[in-house]
């Protein structure tokens, strides 16, 4: 099947856009950790990565799996946090040093 796009004009603009969706990433971190708003921002991305993942898996078993996942990543994390509330510990170690 042929394309209406022979010459590869999709492509550099496919990256341009992606570069710009990453340049907005960072800009937007760079502000929440300027603003010390990184604590509640981290927290919600976590949270929204677990709902998303929650509602793509469609099987019982799998979101049984995905929930110990997730949980594991927490637990990892306050491993390596002296046991604490694991997300804003992180964060506040890292702020204030």
């Amino acid at each position: 099947m042929q394309t209406l796009n022979q010459k590869g004009v999709a492509h550099p603009f496919l990256a341009f856009l992606m570069a710009l969706f990453v340049l907005i990433g960072v800009w937007y971190v760079y502000k929440s950790y300027e603003q010390k708003l990184g604590e509640g921002n981290l927290e919600q991305v976590f949270s929204d990565y677990k709902a998303w993942a929650l509602t793509v898996v469609k099987d019982a078993k799998d979101k049984e799996r995905v929930e110990r996942l997730f949980s594991e990543i927490d637990d990892i994390v306050a491993k390596y946090q002296g046991g604490s509330n694991t997300l804003p510990s992180y964060i506040d170690s890292t702020a204030n040093k």
